[in-house]
Formats: structure tokens, sequence, C-alpha cells
């Protein structure tokens, strides 16, 4: 089935255990049979408060800087940088675990078999193996968002069920069985082989019901602090405490219920926990109801389905159906936006601190749910870039002596916006905010909810605001600068530097902010003199430029990179993400394409979010058959769970394969609608509903042999009438263009003869 993923082994890992999430809360489900673990966080359970990390001698030299790096002294103008421009505390906060809870039925069986073999130290340790399962199998229902396990232990029948409650902000983990006897703890510590630490200040239990542990991290006056609340029911048998753990002696069915605060929602998290945990008067069953109706009409906004049943289709169909599932479980009206690793992470130091890279990563999570109506889970990320804002107006007043809204190449909880790091070739990139602030006008275009726009305008005029000041005349034409072509690096006269003036991703995004800004200016009858010097400078900037050798140019110059198959794509931004290409600019697509060509003949795309990012690209281009080969390395180089993998997991890779999927079947242009562009053979029929379109229309459509036969559109509710321009594709090939105007109350149908 296309909507569930189903196992019949136990995982040996974590990357083989199943992710449920309500947004704030996720868990990774295990589904072991003699030590189930199941592996707990909460969104906002980070390593410390806000840093203040300002760096004031920035402002006075990195005018300075420019100068040098406009006369190509670039070692000089890369010392400088570090002498003057990285913060004062180099990092941000990071995001962590919080714990585990461990239920041992083991230790309550005789072991089928005792093993020896020496841990990581070289230690030799005795391994008790329990017995076997029998009729074992573990599945996650993503359409439902219900995982599920069941098998024969001990010579007893075991199921168990889990979910995480949007309305009830609790994991739900449930088991029934004819005589449960086992040992329920938790944990918080590295869970590695001689690995001892803990990280949390303590564990008790409250009662025979309740296990509660509580910490702090960070400094005494600005850290967090954090309460993890379990409550055990159960029937029949005996359930006792001692110390820090709940044993459970014969019973017949035993409910968890988990719930997760922090001081960054609640000043007293440990009352926040007990009051969910302690009122906790429900019907199970009426909740669960409740959670599966509340999922399943989120899922079934959208549906994709094909006419081939062949293994690659319906591999397809899951992995796209499994994204829209992790977005819906990681990102979530209040909660905050998915992470590198949406919701689910093991570590407490994690791999790039588990946070928010705004240089692709970050966006790319959000790059499909404004299409499957999934408004909902975008609101997260617009909330957070306001949390963001005022600390990003501080940095552009502190570091560039600017007005305006800039945020660089990281964020975290806090929404921190100064230069993340000291490594050159990364943090000092001050477009992050820029790029995320395309995402105001986005939300209205598809919503058409002017309160919306309102809402989030000041993110977009700030953000307007400080590139108007920021750009620079540079011999003639506008240009930003200290900034650098994010992670990637060039070489001059014989040496490898990274800083630069005006890298054409920095442009690209530029233009799209000073477009969008417009835009919105022009929906909330705004006037203003910042429009007017926007639309100036609008006429002397330069996005997309092609070098000597027909390639989009990465840089202002044609200088040599030092990585020639380098897993970013920034200066190809202007065709994907960005709009600022159509497919009928014959020569600047062509110039993408050998620029794509060149990436991949040198060992590009070796990422899994790179991997999207290309397939994405290839879609934009017309070739299916090598967006089709992109994304199957990404199903194929995930892990067991389908988590993409970066290595390690991040989540980007599915979020951006799950768009790719998209865009074989509609792109949208600035201006124009495109209904199967890019479909490969093997997808040549199918039909698609619930796509919700920038136009602010939803769109139903039927295609066979790679023609159209049917069309539905249907506006929104909040406006009156819809405008779109339509280009329909047969065959990859250009086909015919329509004008179609629908009224608020019409639903324009169209059959293959009508088209």
């Amino acid at each position: 089935m296309n909507d569930e993923l189903l196992y019949d082994t136990p995982p040996n890992s974590w990357n083989e255990a199943l992710p449920i999430g309500n947004g704030t809360l996720g868990a990774m489900i295990f589904g072991n049979v003699g030590k189930e673990r199941i592996q707990l966080n909460e969104d906002s359970l980070w390593s410390g408060g806000f840093r203040e990390r300002g760096n004031s001698l920035s402002s006075d030299s990195y005018k300075d800087i420019r100068e040098l790096l406009q006369k190509k002294q670039f070692v000089e103008a890369e010392r400088k940088i570090k002498e003057t421009m990285w913060s004062y505390f180099l990092h941000s906060t990071h995001y962590q675990t919080a714990g585990d809870v461990w239920l041992d039925f083991d230790m309550y069986r005789t072991p089928y078999e005792i093993l020896m073999e020496k841990d990581e130290v070289g230690i030799p340790r005795s391994i008790e193996k329990g017995e076997k399962a029998k009729d074992y199998i573990r599945k996650i229902n993503i359409k439902e968002g219900v995982w599920h396990s069941s098998y024969i232990y001990g010579g007893h029948r075991i199921s168990k069920e889990a979910f995480v409650s949007k309305n009830k902000n609790i994991i739900f983990y449930k088991i029934k069985g004819d005589d449960l006897s086992f040992m329920i703890s938790y944990t918080r510590k590295d869970n590695g082989r001689a690995k001892v630490a803990s990280y949390i200040d303590k564990v008790y239990t409250d009662g025979n019901n309740y296990i509660f542990g509580e910490g702090h991290n960070g400094s005494s006056q600005e850290g967090i602090d954090y309460c993890v609340g379990i409550r055990v029911d159960s029937k029949g048998g005996i359930r006792e405490s001692n110390g820090s753990s709940i044993f459970i002696k014969n019973a017949q069915e035993v409910l968890i219920s988990i719930t997760i605060r922090t001081s960054f929602r609640n000043t007293n998290p440990k009352e926040y926990c007990k009051k969910v945990l302690l009122s906790n008067k429900y019907s199970y069953q009426l909740i669960k109801t409740r959670h599966v109706e509340n999922f399943v009409e989120q899922t079934s906004r959208f549906s994709l389905e094909f006419s081939d049943s062949s293994k690659e289709a319906n591999e397809m169909i899951k992995y796209l159906n499994y994204g829209r599932y992790l977005l819906i479980s990681s990102s979530y009206k209040d909660s905050l936006p998915a992470n590198l690793q949406g919701i689910w992470n093991p570590y407490i130091w994690p791999a790039w601190g588990s946070g928010y890279t705004l240089n692709v990563n970050l966006e790319m999570n959000y790059s499909f749910a404004l299409n499957m109506g999934l408004i909902e889970c975008y609101i997260p990320l617009l909330e957070h870039i306001l949390r963001m804002l005022p600390h990003g107006m501080n940095v552009a007043k502190d570091m560039y002596d600017l007005s305006g809204f800039v945020a660089h190449h990281s964020t975290d909880l806090w929404g921190d916006c100064m230069v993340g790091g000291n490594n050159l070739m990364a943090s000092l990139w001050p477009m992050g905010g820029a790029w995320l602030s395309l995402s105001v006008l986005k939300v209205y275009e598809y919503t058409r909810d002017i309160s919306l726009l309102k809402r989030y305008f000041p993110i977009l005029e700030e953000s307007a605001k400080f590139l108007n000041y920021y750009l620079f005349d540079d011999n003639g034409r506008w240009s930003t600068g200290p900034s650098l072509s994010p992670e990637n690096q060039f070489i001059y006269e014989g040496r490898v530097h990274s800083a630069c003036n005006g890298p054409s991703m920095d442009i690209q995004i530029t233009y799209e902010v000073f477009t969008s800004y417009i835009k919105a200016c022009q929906i909330l009858n705004i006037e203003n003199d910042l429009l007017e010097k926007i639309k100036e400078k609008m006429s002397d900037l330069k996005p997309v430029e092609i070098s000597e050798d027909g390639r989009i140019k990465e840089w202002n110059e044609e200088y040599i990179e030092l990585d020639k198959g380098h897993r970013h794509l920034s200066h190809l931004y202007c065709m994907h993400p960005g709009r600022l290409i159509s497919i009928n600019d014959k020569k600047e697509v062509e110039a993408v394409h050998k620029s794509l060509l060149e990436r991949l003949k040198n060992g590009g795309g070796h990422t899994s979010w790179s991997a999207a990012w290309i397939a994405n690209l290839f879609n934009r281009l017309g070739k299916p058959e090598k967006a089709t080969e992109f994304i199957f390395k990404i199903i194929s180089t995930s892990s067991t769970n389908y988590f993409s993998q970066h290595p390690p997991f991040q989540i980007d890779g599915n979020f951006g394969a799950t768009e790719a999927i998209l865009n074989f079947i509609i792109q949208e242009e600035n201006n124009k609608l495109l209904i199967l562009p890019s479909i490969p053979k093997f997808l040549e029929s199918g039909e698609m509903k619930g796509y919700h379109s920038k136009f602010g229309c939803v769109i139903n459509i039927k295609w066979s042999r790679g023609d159209l036969d049917f069309l539905e559109i249907k506006p929104i509710n909040q406006i009156k009438d819809v405008i779109v321009n339509i280009e329909i594709f047969k065959n990859n090939k250009p086909f015919k263009e329509k004008k179609l105007s629908i009224s608020k109350n019409e639903v324009l149908k169209m059959r293959k003869e009508e088209l």
C-alpha cells in the first residue's frame, strides 16, 4: 500500500524506527520485543537561551572589505573578515533529544540465549537475548498517522499502537496482551556503548502512575528549563514504583501517556506536564478517532495516482505521501518550523546542530506545503521569521549600520540572525533572511488571505529595506558584499577564496525580493519612497549572466571553481526555486543545462537535498528521465524507514524529492501554469486532485499517454474570480496555451475535446 510502511522484523537502529509527531512533540517508535525504546523530542528543547552575539567592529570594516574585494585583494579581505566580522560568541544554540522511554520485558523472562561480546573499548560483556517473536509486524499508516505492531512473544499475543494527539499534545502508546510484565524507565543520555553521561538533573516517580524528568540547559539566567512527564495506566495485574521506574506485572492492557514542555512556552514546564497528565480524564478511543479524522482531513486534501502499477511508480507515490506525512508531523500551527531533521533527533550533540540552515535547507522543507493545501503546516515558518525579525533588525544596525532586516547562514530556536560560526565559505552570507522573506507574498498568492499578507508584510518590507541600503555601486552595477556563493570556493592566483562581492545568487534573490515587495505594495495600496528607490535599482540589477563558456556565472567574474562538482547549485537559483528564467528563455535555459551537466560530470548531487535540487532543475528543463534518476537516487539511498540521508539523516531530501514529483505534473512560472511539462514514460497516465496553485485556485487533472484528458479549476473561497494562463504539454512538448477566467462561484471543467 502507498499509505503504509510495513516491516516484518524489529529495527536494529534508529534509522529503522518509525516517526510520529504533532509538530511540537515527536517520537521514534522502535517496536522492539524484549526491550522497547521510545525516543522523544520536543521542538523547543535546545541547548540554552538566546545569546547576544553582535560584533560592532563590523560596521566600521565591511565597506573597507568591499574595496579590498573590488581590488581582488582577497587574502587581505578575508583576513579582515576574520578580524572584525565574526560574532563575539561564535555559535548559536542547537536542538537536542528529549531522551528515551524504555520498556523492559526481558527482565521478567528467562533469557533465551546469553552471548558474549566486546564493547567498543574492548571490554567483554554478556548480552541476554530474549525469545524470538513470531508473526511479527510493525507498520505506520501515513494517511492516518498511527503506528502499530503485533507479535507472539512468550506464548502470548501482544499488540501495540502509538500516535501523537495534536489536541491533547500527548504521545500515546498502548499495549495489549494476556500477561504483560515489564519495567518502565526514562533516561536522557548518550546511548552509545561505553557512554555513561546523563543530561538531565533529576528523574523520579510520583506514586505508581507518574514519572517526571526535569532539567535545565544553558546558563542559570538565560537558559531553558524542561520537563518530561509520563503517565502509566493499566488494567489488571499489579502496578508498582521504585526509585525512578514503574513496574507492571500480569496486566492485560497498559496505556503510556507522555508530554514534554520547556520554558520557551511555559514558565513552569513541570506544572504544564502535571496539568496535562493529571487532568487526563478522557476516552482513549475517542481521542484516537479524532486524531485520525484530523490527520485524514489533511492528507485527503491532495492526491496523486499513476495508472502504472510498477514497483517504481508505487515507490514514487509512497515517497511523496511520506514526505507529506513528515511535514504534517513536524510542522503544525503553534509549533516551530521543521528543522534539519524535522523534529526527530536522537542526539544531545547532533550534526550541524539539527538547526535551521538558510542557504537552501529550511526553504526546501516547505517547498510543497502550499501546493498540497497545508497552510497550517506553513504558518510555523512565517511565525518563526517574525520571531527572527527584531533580532535581524538589530543585526542590520549593529553589524552594517543599516536599517532593515538581515539574517545570515543559519538561525535557531530564538531567531538568532548573527553570523554563525567562523567557516568563511558558509557563515558570512547575508541573504538568509531575504530568501525567507519571499514566503510572505507566496502565502498570500496561495491563500488570497489579505490578513496573512498584512501580518507578515513587515518581514518583506524590512528585508527589501536592508537590501536597498546594502547594495552598492560596483563599477556601474548594483552589488552586494562582502558575501559568498554558499559553501563554494574559487581559485584566484593559485589561492582558494570564498569572500566576494555580488555572487549571482545574491543578486537573483535581491531581484525576487524587490519584485515581491512591489507586488505586495500594489495589493496593499502602498506607495512610499522605498518603493520608488527599489524600482530605480531594479533596472541596473543583473541577476542572470552567462559566462564565455556558456554556463550561468556563479560569481560576478569568471573564477575557477575549486570543487566543480559542488553540492550547492546556488547560481542556478534563477531557474529553480527562483523563476527568473522561463522555460521559453532558450539561451538561459541552455546555460542552466550546461552548468548542471558540468556539476554532474564532476560528481555533483551526492547529498540527498542536492539530488532533490537537481531533480527539480531537470524537471524545469523538461528532462523527466534525468529527474527520475535523481529522485530514485534519493529513495535508494534512504534508510529503511525512508529517511533521506545527507548522510546523516536530513529531512530536506524527503521534502525536496516530494516537490520534484509534483513538478513532473504541474509547474508554476511567474505568469503561467504549465500542465504535464515533464512526464516520464512510466508515469504517462494518472490523476492528480487538490493541487493548490499560486494563481488562487485548486486544480484537478487526468491524463493518459502523456496527453491531458480532463481539467478542473476551482477558485479558493476568498477571491471573486481567477484568471489563469495555462500552457498544456503533450508528450512533454508545448501543445496549447489558454487564458481562462473563472468567477468566484464557478467550477471550470474541460474535457479533452474542449482543451
